[in-house]
């Protein structure tokens, strides 16, 4: 028996990481849909991922572009 080699515990782990992995995708399902009400809030999160990943811009640059659009999302009370 090599480390590694072991394709019943590999299984289990893929099955456990596809779990996970549709445990996400639903809470983001549902997280969208009590939190962005409309074109605007779907531009914006969609402008977010793809400055955050695709062009890995640093997260308070997209932040503060963010908040520009919209003074009362970004204040504190």
């Amino acid at each position: 028996m090599n480390f590694g080699t072991q394709p019943l515990v590999q299984a289990g782990f893929l099955g456990i990481k596809a779990a996970v992995v549709a445990i996400v995708l639903q809470a983001l399902q549902r997280l969208g849909k009590k939190a962005l009400h409309g074109v605007t809030d779907l531009a914006l999160a969609a402008f977010g991922f793809l400055a955050l990943f695709l062009f890995a811009l640093p997260f308070p640059l997209v932040l503060l572009d963010r908040c520009a659009p919209r003074q009362s999302a970004c204040e504190v009370n």
